[in-house]
């Protein structure tokens, strides 16, 4: 979905899939202070909390899932926790970018399983 809305080219997949998208097949490399860089002041570790509740939603889906149904079962939780709490650390942990297609999106086209094993990667090195 991501080529489809920026590619015009089979040149062009190709480029953004070797470099802005390479995150796809590439683990990220995370960097603590980006991952923790939207963590309120006064709700220190918070982000271990998010990414491991995050993790809780998405264990509890099909193994087929798309962008709609993962935002219908993250985004209360958002909204309540507060977005760029949850969601930034959610999106850095799939991609290691700091712009990206939404966390949504990305768990959808990584899957299931890598979606986890990426965000389980970013909160051990929190």
């Amino acid at each position: 979905p991501v080529l489809k809305e920026r590619a015009k080219t089979f040149k062009e997949a190709r480029e953004m899939l070797s470099e802005e998208l390479s995150y796809i097949f590439n683990t990220p490399k995370i960097e603590r202070a980006i991952l923790i860089a939207k963590e309120p002041e006064d709700a220190p570790n918070s982000t271990v909390k998010h990414l491991e509740k995050t993790i809780s939603f998405i264990e509890k889906l099909s193994d087929n899932i798309d962008a709609k149904i993962v935002k219908s079962a993250v985004m209360p939780y958002a909204d309540n926790e507060g977005r760029g709490a949850v969601l930034w650390p959610l999106r850095y942990s799939l991609s290691g970018e700091k712009r990206s297609p939404d966390p949504f999106t990305l768990i959808a086209i990584l899957g299931k399983d890598e979606s986890i094993t990426r965000i389980r990667t970013a909160i051990a090195i929190l």
